[in-house]
């Protein structure tokens, strides 16, 4: 059994991709998939209290953590997530299995299950019922947005630089105020890089500060949140800066769902209350065993 986590560097789509794998492959497998400018070892804790009866993959997005960026010229398209999904669990030759993801994750592991129900035998969102609905959105706006954006970021420019590990868990806690100091410097040393010249950064691509090219619409996404028949566990941190007027809405589309919400948690639940998440994901995985 893998009681600390084992590193696999492979190739998918053209482009260096990591994952880490924790517990023993005999036992069920769960595929725990992170968030947006987030990176697989922020799920170390939860992973950690899961891994004696479960067997976890946790990759890193293309853009993000030790996955390669995308070349020259190209933007992230969100569909190609979904590809690169696909490719893994080919790679990895599966049997139907659990997925956990949170925020952009959730999309992304719901939207693969909403497209490939056969895969899965139960799913937990973690603030993963996707961003406000757009529908109302000014498109000439977005656009020009996104191209004005993009067109500053196309050469990868930093944010203000890292000065050290301690800098980057002193900056996370700023952005995460419900982010232990302890948790952050626990964090830090896998979310940033030290280049040959000493300089350290962020290891997602900066070209993820581009402003989405393509509005989110409700109205497109219910019918895969429709097509998923495997049940659903989706957790809410009760302080979190993101609320939808319209999740009941969004909830009635899953056949099987159940709900938590999970006081003095924000948003990024996982490395706030991460004993709590990691006991309801086992409960409600146990539950449903297939």
């Amino acid at each position: 059994m893998n009681t600390q986590p084992v590193d696999h560097y492979i190739q998918i789509n053209g482009l260096p991709f990591h994952y880490v794998e924790w517990g023993n492959a005999a036992n069920p497998t769960v595929l725990i998939h992170h968030g947006f400018m987030d990176q697989c070892r922020a799920w170390d804790r939860v992973a950690n209290r899961l891994s004696e009866q479960w067997h976890l993959i946790i990759p890193d997005a293309r853009g993000h953590g030790d996955s390669g960026w995308i070349g020259a010229g190209a933007t992230y398209y969100f569909p190609d997530y979904l590809l690169d999904m696909h490719s893994l669990l080919n790679h990895l030759d599966t049997k139907p299995i659990a997925f956990v993801g949170h925020s952009m994750g959730g999309s992304v592991v719901s939207y693969y299950v909403g497209t490939y129900p056969e895969r899965a035998w139960a799913i937990v969102l973690v603030e993963g019922m996707g961003p406000p609905d757009m529908s109302g959105m000014d498109m000439p706006g977005l656009f020009k947005r996104y191209v004005e954006t993009a067109s500053r970021l196309i050469q990868r420019p930093q944010s203000t630089p890292v000065q050290s590990i301690e800098d980057a868990a002193n900056r996370m806690t700023r952005w995460d105020p419900k982010l232990s100091p302890e948790r952050a410097r626990e964090i830090a040393p896998h979310a940033i890089v030290q280049d040959d010249n000493g300089q350290f950064r962020w290891k997602y691509d900066p070209l993820h500060r581009t402003p989405m090219a393509v509005p989110f619409l409700l109205d497109r996404v219910k019918p895969l949140w429709e097509k998923i028949q495997c049940p659903v566990l989706s957790l809410y941190g009760a302080d979190s800066p993101f609320k939808n007027n319209d999740l009941s809405e969004r909830e009635a589309c899953f056949h099987h769902l159940q709900s938590r919400v999970i006081p003095d948690a924000g948003h990024n639940i996982h490395t706030h209350k991460d004993e709590e998440v990691a006991l309801l994901i086992h409960q409600f995985l146990e539950s449903h065993t297939v």
